[in-house]
């Protein structure tokens, strides 16, 4: 092992002075080419309220000979406050020296009409800047970097070069894209592409962006924009990698997908290894210890490129796109995206299972259709294998990988290229088998204090995530970030147990488990001098976009895939009952879903959420809908109770115990309903309904049978509703004491209002029964007054559960409030319009008394 970490350390710096060598080789200074075309437009002047660096670009200028290959470069910067010579001073030309030769033509400062020539070749510094050496990644760029000097307020800078040199890998075809905006304003942006009139370049405008200007020469074709004072885009930070609104252009030689296909093959084949070489060796092991069955060879072979060959790539030259052969792959036991890919197939072949590489990008997972055909679509390789009928997507460049090898995780790509059957793009499946289960387990004791046991399970795209977490870090580090994530909240928890890992590899499920102590689980509150036990689901709110306003077009990106089961369980100490109790919401959007449910169990209160997402982003349209559901996410998502120095719940102690308090205010009420009633009762019919002077139906019929069942069902729901809502306990009352919802003065004042309501709204439909039965003229105006009643106490309900309770409720008690509502509007109309109802109730009370002497005397 040490052996082969020195020779790649030689290997190493043999590329890197190879690299200097190249670099030095090709600076260079000479005019402007002649070829440039001459911008016919001025720069627009830049409101600098706009501009944040202390500078902005006059002119940014693009302009590429295709048949020379060269690519010329001019920026003029203007400085307009001392922060812009820092940020603006600074030159840097990426190249890569492989392919590429720089020229430099202009660097001069003009200040107060008077030019200051900065050109001194000998004053760059060649710098390798390895853009994607994070990615492990090697690629050999290099940066000429020059930092000027004497620069005030006011300058305006001037840069231009040129670099000569495309990626022979392409087989001189040429690609290309250029962004005409930024997020910041520009003068003058200039873009022009020289076509050889022998070459055919297709150009696609992207977000409104114009058409090219096209002009031709003797030998060439024009394609130029120019385009005056480019607004600042503004920039979209919950935005998906995917989404730009930048103005954009692009243009390619490829004229298909095929084509794009065919130079991929033809520059990275599948190769036979030669008999009893190491690699073909190990690929005849793996079949025999498969005993020839296909898909536990896929199995050795993908953990074997995915694990046993490290993602690092060397990628000099035309290597940015070639892949090393499979022998030196294997020898060296590193390689990148296409050479993983290219080394799986090639093993596989060897077994006559059909493979090809995928062309794939890990960031345009949506859009792609809208790209024309070209490399550089693409960002990545990946695998596609068929065994059988079935076909199956795997990506190599993944470690750890457990499970069955037909559920492999394959993130979501958008749509791909297929090498051996490119005609057309192909999608791919959205894969959301990822699962995490959290469950928190507060175990209150005497103390005031409480042990925290978590278990928590992810399976799927989750526990391989997990997995590569936890073997790239340390134990003590992870068991120190575990904890100081719950340090945030407990202050005094310290660890109770060792975290334990348990990996099923071939279910891919990973079990941890954690143990805390905290000493102290609550925080005084000043206003009620009581603790308050706060818990916030941080789980889901670290992966919620917070997204304030749902301006602008750019749709809301997700952490995509993810899906989370997570439970709360606070154990009373000593075993102390929770009153029974059970509220729940659920909301399932296009793109997402949350639910929420809190539910007692004996001396356990269960706060359960279920969160996931079903696609990788929120579509513009939707935002509003999205900063609806989620405006009250602390409401949603924090939990607070009172909590007693002995570890118990305030409240949990009063379960089921009645309100003597309570029985008094509600015998009261009914009395005062009563005598309210029997006056009531001897008062003649208002002018509300014209009933009619003598019945026109002797007999309750049509309508009027329906309402009759209605009112007497509505009248067994409101009684039922009453007692089973607990209003006669304690609990209703106190229970604010350990929801921390509402002050205590806003619930007392909810609870009296829906008791006082329900009671009228009962002895109401009790005494319109009653009317009802007598044919009494006082019915049809009763009734209304107390549809009335129900009509606007459920609006007022309503509009409070809705505005000031968001999710807390369910949803079915605002569906409950609502279909009173209809009920209260559509009976009250029948009996307001009604003619039967006119010609039934008809009865004063003097005819109700004649009518019950008449009874008693024939009696």
């Amino acid at each position: 092992m040490k052996f082969n970490s020195y020779l790649f350390f030689l290997f190493f710096i043999a590329v890197l002075f190879n690299s200097q060598v190249l670099a030095n080789n090709k600076l260079n200074k000479a005019p402007v080419p002649t070829w440039v075309r001459a911008n016919k437009l001025s720069p627009s002047k830049i409101d600098i309220k706009d501009i944040g660096q202390g500078y902005y670009y006059d002119l940014i200028e693009y302009q590429v000979n295709i048949g020379e290959q060269i690519k010329f470069f001019r920026d003029v910067k203007v400085l307009f406050d001392s922060n812009g010579a820092e940020n603006a001073g600074q030159i840097s030309i990426n190249f890569d020296p492989k392919y590429q030769q720089v020229t430099l033509h202009e660097l001069k400062v003009i200040r107060d009409g008077k030019t200051i020539d900065k050109l001194d070749v000998g004053k760059f510094t060649l710098v390798a800047t390895e853009t994607d050496l994070s990615r492990f990644i090697y690629n050999g760029t290099y940066s000429a970097y020059y930092i000027l000097d004497d620069l005030r307020k006011d300058d305006k800078i001037i840069v231009s070069y040129s670099l000569k040199g495309f990626n022979p890998v392409f087989e001189n075809k040429f690609f290309d894209k250029y962004y005409l905006q930024s997020y910041e304003p520009i003068g003058l942006a200039v873009v022009n592409y020289i076509v050889p009139k022998n070459r055919k370049l297709n150009f696609k405008s992207h977000n409104n962006a114009s058409k090219p200007l096209i002009e031709e020469g003797s030998n060439h074709v024009s394609y130029s924009w120019e385009e005056q004072s480019f607004p600042a885009v503004e920039f979209d930070e919950y935005a998906p990698a995917w989404y730009t609104s930048l103005q954009w252009i692009e243009c390619t030689e490829f004229n298909s997908w095929s084509e794009v296909g065919g130079w991929m093959a033809r520059t990275n084949p599948t190769v036979d290894f030669k008999d009893g070489s190491p690699l073909a060796l190990l690929v005849d092991r793996y079949w025999d210890d498969s005993q020839g069955d296909s898909m536990k060879f896929l199995k050795k072979v993908t953990h074997f490129v995915q694990n046993d060959i490290r993602y690092m790539g060397v990628e000099l030259g035309e290597f940015s796109h070639r892949a090393n052969t499979p022998e030196k792959i294997f020898n060296q036991r590193y390689g990148d995206c296409k050479d993983k890919s290219l080394l799986m197939i090639s093993m596989l072949k060897r077994k006559g299972i059909k493979g090809s590489l995928v062309l794939a990008n890990s960031y345009l997972t949506y859009g792609m259709e809208d790209y024309l055909p070209s490399p550089g679509a693409f960002n990545h390789v990946v695998a596609a294998i068929e065994i059988g009928d079935r076909q199956q997507y795997i990506d190599p460049t993944i470690t750890n990988q457990g499970g069955g090898i037909t559920d492999l995780y394959f993130p979501y790509y958008g749509r791909v290229l297929k090498i051996d059957d490119s005609k057309h793009l192909t999608s791919v499946d959205k894969n959301v088998n990822g699962l995490t289960k959290i469950s928190e387990t507060y175990l209150l004791d005497s103390k005031g204090g409480a042990i925290l046991e978590v278990k928590t399970s992810y399976s799927a795209s989750s526990a391989d995530f997990i997995r590569t977490s936890f073997k790239e870090s340390a134990k003590n580090q992870i068991q120190k970030s575990y904890l100081d994530y719950y340090k945030k909240m407990y202050p005094k928890i310290s660890i109770k147990e060792s975290l334990k890992f348990e990996d099923e590899f071939d279910k891919n499920i990973i079990h941890v488990t954690e143990r805390y102590y905290i000493e102290k689980i609550g925080e005084k509150d000043e206003a009620s001098n009581k603790n308050i036990f706060g818990i916030y689901a941080s789980q889901i709110n670290n992966n919620l976009p917070e997204l304030n306003s749902s301006e602008g077009l750019a749709p809301l990106g997700l952490y995509f895939p993810y899906c989370l089961e997570y439970d709360i369980r606070i154990v009373n100490h000593g075993g102390v009952e929770f009153n029974p109790e059970r509220e729940s919401s659920f909301i399932d959007r296009d793109s997402y879903y949350f639910g929420k449910t809190v539910k007692t169990s004996k001396d356990t209160l269960i706060i359960s959420y279920n969160f996931g997402f079903h696609n990788p982003f929120v579509a513009s349209s939707d935002k509003k809908q999205y900063v609806d559901d989620f405006k009250n996410r602390d409401v949603l998502l924090y939990n607070a109770y009172y909590i007693e120095d002995n570890g118990i719940i305030v409240g949990s102690n009063i379960s089921g115990k009645i309100s003597m308090l309570t029985i008094f205010g509600c015998v009261c009420i009914i009395l005062i309903c009563v005598i309210f009633i029997l006056r009531y009762n001897k008062t003649a019919s208002s002018s509300m309904i014209q009933l009619y002077e003598e019945p026109e139906y002797h007999s309750v019929g049509g309508w009027l049978i329906l309402l009759i069942i209605s009112m007497v069902i509505t009248t067994l729901r409101v009684a039922y509703n009453f007692f089973e809502s607990g209003y006669l306990t304690q609990e209703i009352w106190e229970s604010y004491r350990y929801t921390n919802y509402f002050p205590g003065y806003v619930h007392k004042i909810f609870v009296a209002s829906e008791i006082l309501l329900n009671i009228i709204l009962l002895m109401g439909f009790i005494y319109c029964i009653y009317l009802f039965s007598k044919k009494r003229d006082l019915f049809p105006q009763t009734m209304i007054v107390v549809l009335a009643v129900m009509f606007l106490s459920n609006v007022v309900f309503t509009f409070f559960n809705y505005f000031y309770m968001s999710n807390i409720l369910a949803p079915d008690v605002i569906s409950t409030n609502v279909k009173n509502i209809i009920y209260s509007v559509l009976w009250g109309m029948y009996l307001y319009n009604s003619e039967r109802v006119k010609g039934t109730f008809v009865n004063a009370y003097n005819q109700e008394l004649a009518i019950n002497k008449e009874t008693a005397l024939s009696e």
